[in-house]
Formats: C-alpha cells, structure tokens, sequence
C-alpha cells in the first residue's frame, strides 16, 4: 500500500497531489516541474521529493489532505501515551500491514490515526472487527511506523501482562518467535500429529509461555477442544478454557490434571510442571492419545534434563512412551532494527569467537541508538531453540537411566539445530550483538581485543554525548 500524501497519481476530487499544492500555494509551477522531472528519473514519490527539495514540508502536506478528507492531521511522536486497552483493539498484523494505530475510544466511537484515511474499505473492515464506528486521523507513515513499533513491542509478548490484559484472539504466530525455517517445519510436525507429550523446557521468564500460547493458537480450530492449566492467567486466549490453580502444591496441580483428563480434551496445555504426581497425571492424558503441551522451569539442558528424568520427574512409564518432542529455549536481546549498522571485524576475530565463516573480515551489527529504542539500541527480545525430537532410540536410553555420555552421543544425531548454529545464524543476520552472543555461548568480551576496542568506543561516544565533555569516560575507563 503506498503512504497517502507522497503519489502524485492518487486523486482527491478531481485534483492530484500536485495541483492541490499549488491551489493552496505551498509550492510554485516551477518547483512542481522540477519535482516532476526529478520524479521520472526515480522511484520516490512525489511528495517525498517536494520534501527532499525543500520545496514544502510532510506536516504541511498532511495538514492539506486532511482538511480535504476530513481526517484531522496529528503528530503520533507529540501524542500522550495510549491506553494498551485501546491498542488491541486492533491487531498487530492488522496495524502493521495498514500503516493503522487506535488513539483514542470517545462513546461508540474508536478513532485511528491512518497513512490513507480515503481507504473506505479499510474503515468497513475496523468497524466490523472492533464493534465501533469509525473515525480517522491523518499522520505520517513514518511515524505510524515508529509508533507500531512502540505499542506492539515484540519484547511484551515475552513477558507478563497486567492483571487487567484484555481477550487476546490472536497472539504471535510460531514463525514469528525465533524458530528456523527447519525447526518450525519440526515443530509444525509435530502439532499436527496431535498427540503425545510436547515439552517445553527453560529457566523462568524465558518466553515457554509465549511458545505454549503460539502452539495453541496454531490448533485453535472448530473441531478442537482445548484446555489450558495455568499457574497465573497472564492472557486470555478466545475458544480455549483457561484454568487457573488455585493452590501451588503439586497435589493441587495433579487434581486438575485428573479432573480435566475425565472430559477428554483434545489438546491440553499445563504451565509449570514440578512434580511426581503431575508428571503421572500427564501420563495418563497422554496415553488416551490426546496432545500434552508441557512448559517446565529449569536450568538443565537438554541432556541433563533427559539423564534424570526417570529419577527425579515420574514413575509412570507413560509419559517417557509418548514423549515426541523436547524444545529447550532461551530468550537474547534483540538489536534494534531502525537504528542498526553494521561494522566489520577480521575473519581470524571471527573464527576465534566460534563463527564458522570464511573470508579476510564480516560484517556484524550492533544498534546505534533512535527514539524507538530509548537509545539503547536493542529492540525487544528473540527466542533461541534447540529442538529435539525424541525417537525410540533416546526413549530406551531414558529407561534405562543411561549416562550422560550416551545421551549426548544420542542427542547429537538428532537435534535440529544447536544453540549454536542459532546463534550464529542470528549474530551474523544482524538480530543479536555480539555481547549477547558470547555471553550465551559462555565466552569473555574481554578475550576479544578488537571486540572490547569497539565496545570502549560505543562507551565514549554514549558518554559523551550524553555529558558533552570525555571526564565521564575518563572516569568510566578509571573504573573498568
């Protein structure tokens, strides 16, 4: 969809762009032929070019089509901060694709800044989702963009909404999380099979949930009945039955467990599985061939966490016989996409970090700092995975309560994708710094004398930025 205010071919009336500028003396013939010219020779826009040539400016233009349209022009970066209510009244997916934002609910009415408020059909399809009537402002795209960006954050999906946080129907699809086109088509297989214990497995506030909530999104058809048991209801999912444990003890939990398994659901999801009696309880859901969607809290990984899992977790042989995929995941900052730029590092720097590149240097990214980030330059989090579908093979070593060694041997044959190969696939795609990528592979910035020269120079810059003088980077270097 091109932004409304730039194309000279987009007629308001019976006028273009062009000429309504000139009607309202913004620009002269001459600059209008100039820009024309300039245009025939380029891919910009019109308006984009009036601008460029500093011929009129976008709030002027903005100012014109709205009072032509009847859709008053607004500065979304100038605009009190929106109630998150009003927000998701619209969907990302929506808001993104559009160049849309919900501002404000005034009675029956939801008003919504827009790139091109002359889009009818667009307002038809809003009023039909949200219930209300449909009133628009106009804005620049730009700033829509920045604004989705700020609203919809990817990093508030990976953590706990409010109390009050309203009927979610959507929720971020699985490709969307981290995965690799090969681990989502792993996963994909193995919800559609639709039976069996998928577990999910990583230390507290790792995203599990967010995963869990993706996957029941993904089976959320008619002829499902899903259920979810959940330690807290961070959001409310449409056409699942959420339940909420009132107590904490896993006896609590196992009675839930065994009270759902009575009405047979298809899919079951449990946030938070601890103990012995939980463990059978899904056990025996998982034998009736229905889907078990398990989140666990630990710091194990992969190997460790399938070594001692006869001993520590269940003696209900059931669920060991139905495991059918095992996700561990953990969550890496996310470089700002707006404000990243890329620098390079040698190859042999490279190479000693673990990066399997060739080549004299690479490129790698790192955010500079913008309005979107809070000048931080990381934007949100991303999902890491590693995905292990478990096969008769690791299935007899697990009741057998074998070594460690074999499991890895095992493990290693059939993992799709190591950390990693994640890491690195990301790193070097410019979505994770290269602090946050030594940091998960347990390595020291400080080994990496070229690395630690660029961080010091980011540390100067920031600083002196911010004091306009280098005493604080002096007293910065005094201290590290």
């Amino acid at each position: 969809m091109r932004p409304l205010g730039w194309d000279n071919h987009v007629r308001y009336g019976q006028k273009k762009l062009g000429e309504m500028l000139l009607d309202a003396s913004l620009i002269d013939e001459g600059q209008l032929k100039t820009a024309l010219s300039k245009q025939q020779r380029s891919s910009k826009k019109l308006g984009e070019i009036l601008v460029n040539l500093g011929y009129t400016n976008e709030e002027l233009v903005l100012n014109l089509l709205g009072k032509q349209l009847n859709s008053p022009y607004i500065r979304i970066d100038k605009t009190e901060q929106i109630d998150n209510t009003i927000i998701h009244r619209i969907p990302e997916n929506l808001a993104e694709r559009n160049l849309i934002l919900p501002v404000k609910l005034e009675d029956d009415t939801l008003w919504v800044a827009m790139s091109d408020p002359a889009n009818q059909f667009l307002k038809k399809v809003l009023a039909l989702l949200t219930g209300y009537h449909i009133k628009s402002y106009i804005a620049s795209p730009k700033e829509l963009k920045q604004a989705i960006a700020r609203y919809y954050s990817r990093e508030g999906r990976f953590e706990k909404a409010a109390d009050n946080a309203p009927l979610h129907s959507y929720f971020l699809p699985l490709k969307q999380l981290g995965l690799t086109p090969r681990q989502l088509q792993v996963f994909d297989k193995y919800l559609e099979i639709q039976k069996g214990c998928l577990l999910i497995i990583g230390l507290e506030n790792s995203g599990k949930k967010t995963t869990a909530y993706a996957s029941l999104r993904q089976l959320n058809f008619p002829d499902n009945d899903i259920v979810s048991i959940e330690r807290k209801m961070d959001y409310k999912l449409e056409c699942v039955n959420q339940l909420e444990i009132s107590g904490t003890s896993d006896q609590d939990m196992s009675r839930m467990i065994d009270n759902v398994n009575q009405f047979n659901p298809n899919v079951l999801a449990v946030e938070n599985i601890q103990g012995v009696e939980s463990w059978n309880g899904i056990g025996r859901m998982a034998e009736k061939g229905n889907l078990v969607i398990g989140t666990i809290n630990t710091d194990q990984d992969i190997v460790d966490f399938l070594a001692d899992f006869l001993n520590k977790r269940t003696n209900h042989y059931s669920v060991i016989e139905n495991l059918t995929l095992l996700a561990q995941q953990k969550l890496v900052r996310a470089v700002c996409p707006y404000c990243r730029s890329p620098y390079k590092i040698t190859g042999k720097t490279a190479r000693k970090m673990g990066l399997s590149v060739k080549g004299a240097t690479i490129n790698i990214y790192k955010g500079k700092g913008c309005s979107v980030c809070n000048y931080t330059g990381y934007y949100g989090q991303t999902a890491c995975y590693e995905l292990l579908p478990v096969n008769n093979t690791i299935k007899d070593l697990m009741m057998q309560n074998a070594s460690k060694a074999k499991f890895k041997k095992a493990i290693q044959k059939e993992m799709a994708c190591s950390f990693n190969d994640i890491l690195q696939e990301k790193l070097l795609k410019g979505q994770i710094s290269t602090e946050d990528f030594l940091q998960v592979m347990g390595q020291d910035i400080n080994q990496f004398k070229e690395l630690k020269a660029v961080q010091i120079m980011d540390t100067f810059w920031t600083l002196f930025e911010k004091s306009g003088s280098i005493n604080a980077y002096l007293e910065y270097r005094k201290k590290n």
